[in-house]
């Protein structure tokens, strides 16, 4: 389990959620306690969920993630907040929660190779 990766994931989908909150009219129902606790929840829920289909890929990892802040946010809304999201801003803000873990991971990944690459080049 990636501990990085987890707070990562809490702090982006928190952040996304907070910024919609003043552009989509449905998400202004979170307040603090909920974004906290649904953020949290969706990262919990997607490193367990890589954990059990074992994906190895940036663009599998990051597709998991989407569809279980799809699932996670809409339901989570409509069982505890008694509010239905609309269904294209669930979308749109599990895709931005999606987007940004996938360029996290691309970044992170690449960063060890390249400085591999480099010292293979310079034997020195």
């Amino acid at each position: 389990m990636n501990w990085t990766r987890l707070i990562v994931r809490g702090v982006v989908g928190f952040a996304a959620l907070f910024l919609l909150g003043y552009i989509v009219p449905g998400f202004s129902a979170f307040t603090y306690t909920h974004l906290l606790f649904v953020s949290l929840l969706v990262a919990i829920l997607s490193t367990m969920a890589e954990n059990v289909f074992l994906t190895d890929t940036p663009l599998k990892k990051s597709t998991l993630l989407f569809v279980i802040s799809a699932v996670t946010i809409y339901f989570y809304s409509l069982l505890f907040i008694k509010v239905r999201m609309p269904l294209v801003s669930t979308i749109l803000i599990a895709a931005i929660i999606g987007v940004a873990d996938y360029f996290y991971q691309k970044a992170v990944t690449e960063e060890p190779e390249e400085k591999a690459e480099e010292s293979t080049e310079n034997p020195g």
